[in-house]
């Protein structure tokens, strides 16, 4: 069964889960290759907790696992390579979790770590938008069309009474990159 392993635990559970699966990790043992995946083009802070800091330490390596995090541009996509084999496990957001689940995909979620919305909306101070239902016929920066930001913005964008097909999203990864799309008038939000 695909697991998808979320949060603060992530690398107690991987860790766990290999050496129940093979006696690897006796010392002088080939280490066991693992991968897995992070919701995000890049291995940032957020992630220091359960990917950085312990491949760092030598934590998995102390396990008798060689894990090898793999960046990918959203839950959604993080969460199809689990799926499909390709990793053990990914980070992500509980909408693409839910929605997968939801459409009969063998998934588990795990772990939630956030109890809030991590999200927020980030227009210039003299910007004409003022709330969601200012976003119909902008171009608007989002980080990645999979990511479970971009789900929930679409749904609160309907909630308002703004169809999201009427607004052009456009995946802009680097928060600097995006600040400078903003800068130059590419998108408004």
């Amino acid at each position: 069964m695909s697991k998808m392993i979320s949060g603060i635990f992530a690398s107690v559970v991987v860790a766990a889960a290999a050496i129940v699966a093979s006696p690897s990790w006796a010392q002088g043992a080939p280490l066991k290759k693992i991968k897995y995946a992070i919701s995000s083009a890049a291995v940032t802070t957020g992630h220091a907790h359960f990917a950085a800091i312990p491949i760092a330490m030598g934590y998995f390596k102390d396990e008798g696992l060689d894990v090898t995090i793999t960046p990918f541009a959203g839950s959604g996509e993080a969460f199809n390579h689990v799926l499909s084999g390709d990793v053990i496990g990914a980070d992500g957001g509980s909408p693409a979790a839910i929605a997968a689940i939801a459409a009969g995909q063998d998934l588990v979620m795990a772990f939630a770590s956030i109890t809030g919305n991590p999200y927020y909306v980030t227009v210039p101070v003299d910007s004409s938008i003022k709330s969601l239902k200012d976003f119909s016929g902008k171009n608007i920066a989002v980080y990645s069309l999979s990511a479970a930001g971009f789900s929930l913005l679409r749904g609160l964008m309907v909630l308002e009474g703004v169809d999201p097909k009427n607004t052009n999203f456009i995946p802009i990864t680097s928060p600097a990159e995006a600040a400078d799309a903003i800068k130059r008038n590419r998108v408004a939000a």
